[in-house]
């Protein structure tokens, strides 16, 4: 699955731009429904459109339409990942933590947390965190189909979907040289570099193939350390344990709170789930 189209990554660049500057992470855009998740990251997109949960949500994950390349068929295993994501060459810069479990997925960025789970049913559903407001915003297997998501666990657990890149071996062994799309000035638009012992992209870049307003140009994240759990100086999944207020996402559009649901919806938006004002 390719990352975010260039609509996306301009937003996702604005976003990293703005979260530095302390300004709203957002930016106009025409509204853009892509079969992508995550944030996840994941900014990149995460689902193959193949690939996914089967219609039903009470059935468990479909298996992709292809088996997945050899360097991508290891077990991922717990881990906690720290990244960081930036403009190149000398953009602003964040942290972001993956921490992956067998039956969850965390990704804790510096303005909110997001986290995908696996039921034992293979249902997967997914919550944002946003810490400063006191409140998460759940979403249920069944309204993630209604938005037209189908979240693709394997996918999910190696923080972004490269299985569909043309793969190189790397001189260093067990990682791969990954690109997709045609090339910029800069170089392939979108590259990689993935570590088959991890099951984790080390590194990925995606460069604009057009300027745009704002900020243009690249997005790297690039992976920075690693441990079977998270260290003890790094934040906590679920908000430490605070108790916040959950809020259904379906019920978004009845929110007495017009400011919340807007801020939540904002990030639907930009992510590609839901078109601008839908509710």
């Amino acid at each position: 699955m390719p990352l975010a189209s260039d609509r996306g990554f301009r937003a996702e660049v604005w976003a990293v731009a703005a979260a530095a500057a302390r300004r709203d992470a957002s930016s106009p855009r025409p509204a853009l429904r892509r079969r992508t998740l995550l944030g996840g990251l994941l900014a990149v997109g995460l689902l193959p459109a193949a690939g996914a949960l089967a219609a039903a949500p009470a059935l468990p994950t479909a298996a992709p339409a292809s088996s997945p390349p050899h360097w991508m068929q290891g077990a991922p295993q717990p881990l906690a990942a720290h990244f960081q994501v930036r403009q190149v060459p000398s953009g602003p810069v964040q942290d972001w933590y993956f921490y992956r479990q067998a039956d969850s997925v965390h990704l804790i960025k510096p303005q909110h947390e997001e986290v995908w789970r696996l039921s034992p049913q293979g249902q997967v559903s997914f919550e944002r965190f946003f810490l400063a407001d006191r409140r998460s915003v759940h979403y249920s297997p069944g309204e993630l189909l209604t938005l037209g998501l189908r979240p693709h666990w394997p996918a999910l657990q190696r923080f972004a979907d490269l299985a569909a890149w043309a793969s190189s071996p790397d001189s260093t062994a067990g990682q791969w040289r990954l690109t997709l799309g045609g090339g910029t000035s800069g170089g392939p638009a979108q590259e990689a570099l993935w570590s088959e012992a991890l099951q984790l992209p080390l590194r990925i870049t995606r460069r604009s193939s057009h300027g745009a307003s704002g900020p243009s140009g690249a997005l790297e994240w690039r992976l920075i350390s690693h441990h079977p759990a998270p260290l003890a100086t790094w934040p906590l999944p679920n908000g430490a344990g605070r108790s916040l207020e959950q809020v259904d996402a379906a019920d978004l559009g009845d929110l007495l709170d017009k400011d919340f649901a807007a801020k939540a919806e904002r990030l639907d938006v930009m992510n590609g789930w839901r078109a601008a004002h839908e509710h």
